[in-house]
């Protein structure tokens, strides 16, 4: 099958139909290959999704406001009925003080719907105050609009392969915790999960379960769920319990794509968004999926996790600081079923060339997946 060429009119027209479900199975599959092959077209499937929901949302307003009006007609004919003379004895005066503050109330209501919708279509959601900040984007990479078709349709999911099917809807990063199958990732990512998997080259597939969250420093912790699991072996690398130096060098692993992609930098302010000191902000290109991944100083420390990026500053990425996964670590040990969740204290990475650290550190970094069923 020859590779899928277009132009901009046409990409939009077959990105239209396959969002809507109007490709046939091979030109889906076509399609899909020139998503695959092109990352920056993810993109543009997500705004031109945004437009359409847009327009959605714009037709849903204008019907909405037609009920309104009836319903506000409506309410004039019953009141009219009942009291032939009253409205015409409130003259100009009666929409302001009877027959329009019923209508105020079911406006405000339909108001305050129509920014709930908004804000459920908004592709990017975080924890607290950055929610209403586009300024922050979280980076988790949405997948649901681009695995809708059936091959990408999850079936034989584990060995039991007996469960309900699941389509796969974000992609980020995590890494491991602990040897014995403690894995730490962003809770932006899992929130609201039905299952979640972590996969690398190493350990291929394997289920997890969310064992703690905290939203407010957006940490969340999985544990493997795998009759065949038998632990990690011993962690290269250690979590760093003090503050991290402005211009020190640093770098992460995460999986914008399906492949691992290395990214290195500085730690450019030891504030985050909006001057958050539970965070750094760094200097490291990262894009949505590199959520949750692990940031890295030159002794093979790790001194953060990635949570997101400033959408108005090339360049400008945040990280949480490790004392903050030290602090929940510190709370999930006062939970008398985690009392033996020991970090480890040994750095294996610390004296090796950046290459020997990438290529031990690899095993340990993983691609989160997270399922909704149909």
């Amino acid at each position: 099958m020859d590779d899928l060429k277009l132009n901009a009119v046409e990409f939009i027209d077959w990105a239209d139909r396959y969002l809507i479900g109007e490709l046939t199975i091979d030109e889906t599959t076509q399609f899909e290959k020139l998503l695959e092959n092109n990352p920056a077209f993810f993109a543009k499937i997500e705004e031109h999704q945004k437009l359409i929901d847009a327009m959605a949302l714009h037709q849903n307003r204008t019907k909405l406001v037609a009920e309104l009006e009836a319903l506000h007609s409506n309410y004039k004919s019953e009141l009219n009925a009942a009291q032939p003379n009253f409205i015409n004895d409130l003259d100009v005066a009666e929409p302001k003080i009877k027959i329009l503050k019923p209508y105020r109330i079911y406006l405000a209501a339909a108001s305050i719907a129509i920014l709930v919708s908004v804000g459920a279509i908004s592709s990017y959601n975080f924890f607290q105050t950055k929610n209403s900040n586009s300024g922050f984007r979280a980076l988790k990479r949405d997948l649901e609009k681009i695995k809708k078709s059936q091959h990408a349709i999850i079936t034989n999911i584990n060995n039991n392969a007996k469960e309900d099917i699941a389509v796969e809807r974000f992609g980020g990063t995590g890494f491991a915790l602990t040897s014995t199958g403690y894995i730490i990732t962003s809770y932006h990512l899992i929130k609201g999960n039905d299952s979640v998997f972590i996969e690398n080259a190493k350990v291929g597939r394997l289920k997890a379960i969310e064992v703690y969250s905290n939203p407010a420093t957006d940490i969340s912790v999985l544990k493997i769920q795998d009759s065949n699991f038998d632990g990690f072996g011993n962690l290269p690398y250690t979590f760093a319990s003090n503050g991290n130096m402005l211009g020190e060098k640093v770098y992460t692993l995460g999986f914008p794509r399906e492949d691992v992609v290395y990214g290195e930098g500085s730690i450019s302010s030891e504030s985050g968004y909006d001057g958050d000191t539970a965070a750094y902000q760094i200097s490291i290109p990262v894009n949505p999926g590199n959520s949750g991944g692990p940031l890295v100083d030159e002794k093979g420390n790790i001194v953060g996790l990635i949570s997101g990026k400033q959408t108005e500053t090339e360049g400008a990425a945040f990280a949480i600081k490790s004392n903050c996964i030290l602090q929940s670590v510190s709370e999930l040990k006062d939970d008398t079923a985690f009392t033996k969740l020991i970090l480890n204290k040994k750095n294996t990475l610390k004296n090796l060339p950046r290459v020997q650290q990438l290529n031990k550190l690899k095993d340990y970094v993983f691609v989160v997946k997270v399922f909704n069923k149909n």
